[in-house]
């Protein structure tokens, strides 16, 4: 990226955004065979949590994007979608990305997006902590998910994405055991009485004595 705007007339954001991509170029050439084994591994450690706090930004700006509704003038049926024709990325992924920068953006999941912006998750983990808080009973008691957001926020710092899934699964357990089996009790009525409305039995005689159900 870059900009012929003046530094001084640069929004922060913008400034910082353009400063990177120029960083990047000034060692686009450079050989990495002089870096030590200590000095690599700790660079490859930290690009990952370079790369979390990009996704913030990114996401960040696309929700505000969305909310200025930028593809307007372009006949794009969304932001994602003129984001994607703009960037080569596919529109699947495009979407993905909408969604985490939407979520991101309200209140409730302001402490996910702290983090993330922090490097401390990584946006696959912050997508699968915002999944979990949302499949908790929607009656729940605001402080059990905040301790539930907070406590999967935490194990983040051990678990990858696919790990924190299955504990995200299990976090109303871990919160509040009671709430937890209150509400696998209510869910296994619904489903039985939703079997019992979907069951039903079907006569046809096939015209020689004999009837089938």
């Amino acid at each position: 990226m870059s900009s012929t705007t003046p530094l001084l007339d640069r929004h922060p954001v913008e400034a910082v955004v353009t400063g990177i991509g120029d960083r990047l170029k000034d060692v686009r050439d450079v050989p990495v065979y002089a870096l030590g084994t200590a000095t690599t591994k700790a660079v490859l450690v930290e690009m990952v949590r370079v790369k979390a706090q990009l996704a913030e930004l990114e996401a960040r700006i696309l929700a505000h994007g969305q909310s200025l509704q930028v593809e307007q003038d372009t006949g794009a049926t969304s932001t994602a979608t003129w984001w994607a024709h703009q960037t080569r990325q596919t529109k699947s992924v495009a979407h993905r990305i909408a969604r985490l920068a939407a979520a991101l953006a309200t209140p409730r999941h302001e402490p996910v997006r702290v983090a993330l912006a922090d490097g401390d998750l990584l946006p696959d983990q912050a997508e699968v902590i915002i999944a979990a808080l949302t499949a908790l009973p929607e009656d729940l008691d605001p402080d059990l998910v905040d301790q539930a957001q907070a406590h999967l926020i935490g194990l983040a710092e051990q678990f990858d994405a696919q790990h924190l899934r299955i504990l995200g699964r299990r976090i109303l357990e871990v919160i509040a055991p009671e709430v937890a089996d209150a509400h696998e009790a209510a869910l296994l009525a619904r489903q039985e009485r939703e079997a019992d409305q979907a069951a039903t039995l079907r006569m046809s005689d096939d015209g020689h004595g004999q009837t089938y159900g």
